[in-house]
């Protein structure tokens, strides 16, 4: 038995590009009343042609318990768009990232 893996066309990659930014849009970032996407807070979103995304982004508060709880309900969803593939998300530019990264992808 052979496994197919179907790869996004242009258009279905664009929508889903598109829905991520709604949720950006339409979310505020912990303690701001300004959205995500109004915010430093995204450092990069990188797609594949299978529809797996990579998010690099910043927490407001590099220890705020509150900010990794944000994160992981922002994450989850992401995860709820329907025809994306495998999220994850990288925390980037606070102390011990990786930490920050491995409790949220984990």
């Amino acid at each position: 038995m052979k496994l197919r893996i179907d790869r996004l066309k242009p258009k279905q990659l664009q929508n889903l590009q598109r829905k991520l930014l709604r949720i950006f849009s339409s979310r505020k970032a912990v303690h701001t009343e300004v959205t995500i996407d109004n915010t430093s807070m995204v450092k990069s979103v990188k797609f594949d042609d299978l529809g797996n995304c990579e998010l690099s982004m910043t927490p407001n508060r590099p220890h705020c318990p509150c900010c990794l709880l944000d994160l992981e309900s922002l994450l989850a969803e992401i995860k709820g768009i329907k025809g994306i593939g495998e999220v994850r998300l990288v925390v980037v530019d606070v102390p011990e990232s990786e930490k920050w990264t491995r409790a949220l992808n984990d």
